[in-house]
């Protein structure tokens, strides 16, 4: 393995792929343009109209137009639905299948306190009733009076003494001010992803008839399908009268047969935070949401590609924020470890905005997802959407920084939006030679990621609530509008605890808890998978379940480290009680565990692995910016982003690519330190040059000069 021979021959289909949507109904007049301007493939649907899925001539036109691709040495990656979000089959699902409509649950409070005792009727908002309750001030005391409805629609019941309060759910179909409702492609009703058979019955007028032309390459030439921004519809997109969520005639059934009790209790607690232990009963009711969407329509699907020899790819709503994710899906990662392939939709390209850390880095949690559950392929629906939308231009230099920032993150295919149309010919071939060089070298050997972090699936259950305040508002937080801080806190530490391994170039991957709960803590390691992890960030982890705590102990006595960012562990999921007496005695012994706040993240860098070290040439270039700065008592390179992965050879030696980019205007001069002793070979993926460089060797340590310009990325191989 060398980096010149891997520049040299890198394999087309690791360019990028155009997304086309329904150009193969006139494949003729695209084709020779995009395989000579040296692009893998392309992304792309059937011709959808009046009579889809039975316009055979539809069919025979994709047909006829993937298989022309295939003979130019091209893939295709077949988008599964009609704009979106994916599920319905551009509608021919529920005009099939009335019956497999998305509902919601819809929470009504009447706002008025009702003195007891004495007779009282209420009216219900249109739909079907599920539960009415009375719930009395001041206590954990209520009364189901579902039963008192009367034909009409009307309750007819008597308030026992005291002060209460009036709950009432009723079950309607879900449609007003959801995403699918407001899609770019046109408005929708929309499947209910907890039922599998709608799920089956998008495979059936979707996939099934692609296989019935195709299925000869599926594997070969077909490379995935790719769902597109599915999601349970559960936070409204315009300011909507009362708070909903997703539901399912068969969630009542399913809810008490998992958990033992009505999920009316947990709706309570969900909606109005009333009753005994409401941490487990909002933990219960997310989690069921979220494994019955992640099995029954994700699951689903992965099932089907893996039985026809083809990879079920995609990517979800919201990726950059928490409480988006619990809404839309329960948990985020439970649902996109069921996908072959997973990915994100990037809108932005300009490389400020790339490395706006208010967010999460939507393409490290796509790909270390990937990484954990050794998936070997990631990808980004790529593009520079808010620079068009803005009348912006970007340059070729910001779109190489893109595919920087990807590959640097970990995703390894890039699908796109980019209007290519701008860049003469010559530099349209240039860089997809240039993503086809990231993505061969980027796929030798693993990601030698060290540092493990919790994705606080259990502390988003027990915070965010839901909203009927419009998510789209505009600026940062989108899906913040409605929540309570103690939701912000969880999401904005994630957020912050993932940028700062990024700007201090350590490799991690988010792992959730079921994996801790299910991983080995031996040596100083825990031990997940194939993953062998030496430090474990908890960010801002205030709920937990007690095996995740256990392990996290035993982790500990074992010489693991543990950084808790914002706040220690402190409620049992399933009890409500407080364990932090249990982590407590810990804190004394600082070289193992430690309690940080964003803002002192730096004093837990002892704690961190570190493959590699950046150390800017001198003062000047941390106070004017141009290497970094100081964080705490550390300079920090905030604008490089690394990737490091650990190779091992034919000959039983291993060795390590690093991959550099500077997501910055500002040449980086310095010195990067790597543990161990090796020699080293530096690569330009966009010369397609490489060169061997001096190291500097001693103290087990290695030391390479640095130089890379804004925007740049390098490569090492060492050996």
């Amino acid at each position: 393995m060398n980096l010149k021979e891997l520049f040299d021959r890198p394999p087309k289909e690791y360019g990028i792929y155009p997304i086309i949507h329904d150009k193969m109904d006139n494949f003729g007049s695209i084709l020779e343009d995009l395989a000579n301007k040296g692009f893998a493939g392309v992304a792309a649907n059937i011709k959808y109209d009046r009579e889809y899925p039975d316009n055979k001539q539809k069919w025979q036109n994709f047909n006829d137009g993937c298989r022309a691709f295939i003979e130019k040495g091209m893939k295709i990656w077949i988008y599964d639905e009609h704009g979106y979000p994916s599920g319905t089959a551009g509608g021919a699902v529920l005009d099939r299948f009335p019956q497999y409509e998305n509902l919601c649950v819809m929470y009504y409070p009447y706002w008025k306190t009702l003195p007891g005792p004495q007779e009282y009727r209420a009216d219900i908002p249109p739909g079907k009733l599920y539960k009415a309750y009375l719930t009395k001030i001041g206590s954990d005391e209520y009364v189901d009076i579902s039963g008192n409805l009367n034909s009409r629609g009307t309750l007819h019941f008597d308030i026992p003494p005291g002060a209460w309060k009036l709950a009432v759910f009723v079950v309607r179909p879900l449609f007003d001010n959801t995403h699918s409702a407001h899609s770019y492609s046109e408005p929708r009703r929309y499947i209910d992803l907890f039922n599998k058979k709608a799920t089956e019955a998008f495979l059936d007028v979707t996939h099934e008839k692609y296989k019935n032309i195709l299925q000869d390459e599926f594997g070969k030439g077909i490379k995935a399908f790719f769902t597109d921004e599915p999601s349970l519809q559960g936070s409204p997109y315009n300011n909507a009268s009362y708070p909903i969520l997703s539901w399912s005639d068969k969630f009542p059934a399913l809810f008490k047969n998992k958990y033992g009790y009505e999920a009316g209790e947990a709706l309570l607690a969900l909606f109005t935070e009333f009753g005994k232990n409401t941490v487990k009963k909002c933990c219960d009711f997310w989690e069921l949401q979220a494994d019955l969407t992640a099995e029954n329509f994700f699951g689903v699907i992965q099932e089907w590609c893996r039985n026809n020899n083809v990879s079920s790819s995609g990517h979800l709503l919201v990726e950059e924020e928490l409480i988006g994710q619990t809404l839309s899906y329960g948990s985020y990662y439970r649902c996109a470890k069921k996908l072959d392939c997973p990915g994100i939709d990037q809108l932005e390209s300009e490389p400020t905005n790339l490395m706006n850390t208010f967010y999460i880095p939507a393409a490290r949690l796509a790909s270390s997802i990937a990484d954990v559950y050794d998936l070997k392929e990631t990808f980004s629906e790529a593009s520079d959407h808010w620079s068009q939308g803005n009348g912006r231009q970007i340059s070729m230099d910001w779109i190489r920084a893109s595919m920087n920032w990807h590959f640097a993150m970990g995703i390894n295919n890039i699908t796109s939006y980019y209007r290519f149309g701008y860049f003469e010919d010559r530099e349209i071939k240039e860089l997809n030679r240039y993503a086809a060089r990231l993505g061969a070298v980027l796929r030798k050997g693993v990601r030698y990621s060290r540092t493990a972090v919790l994705y606080p699936e259990c502390a988003m259950w027990a915070s965010v609530k839901p909203t009927c305040t419009a998510w789209k508002d505009g600026g940062l937080g989108l899906w913040e509008h409605g929540q309570g801080p103690q939701a912000k806190e969880v999401q904005r530490n994630f957020a912050s605890v993932s940028w700062e391994l990024l700007h201090r170039q350590i490799d991690f991957d988010y792992i959730d808890e079921n994996e801790i709960c299910n991983g080995t803590a031996d040596s100083g390691l825990m031990n997940i998978r194939k993953r062998k992890y030496e430090c474990i960030v908890l960010p801002c982890s205030f709920v937990m379940t007690r095996k995740g705590i256990e392990k996290i102990i035993d982790f500990l006595d074992g010489g693991g480290k543990v950084i808790c960012s914002g706040r220690m562990p402190e409620i049992d999921r399933e009890t409500g009680e407080d364990f932090t007496a249990m982590l407590l005695p810990y804190l004394v012994k600082k070289d193992r565990y430690i309690l940080v706040s964003p803002d002192t993240f730096d004093d837990a860098s002892h704690l961190l692995p570190k493959t590699i070290k950046m150390i800017p040439d001198n003062i000047m270039g941390i106070l004017s910016g141009h290497a970094g700065n100081l964080k705490g008592k550390s300079p920090v390179s905030e604008n490089i982003l690394s990737h490091v992965r650990i190779v091992e050879e034919e000959d039983g030696k291993t060795s390590l690519v690093i991959f550099l980019c500077n997501m910055g205007n500002q040449i980086y001069s310095g010195i990067i330190e790597i543990e161990g002793v090796w020699r080293a070979e530096k690569g330009c993926p966009e010369s397609g040059t490489a060169e061997s460089v001096e190291t500097i060797n001693q103290d087990n340590l290695t030391q390479i000069s640095l130089f890379i310009k804004p925007y740049e990325g390098i490569f090492y191989m060492l050996k």
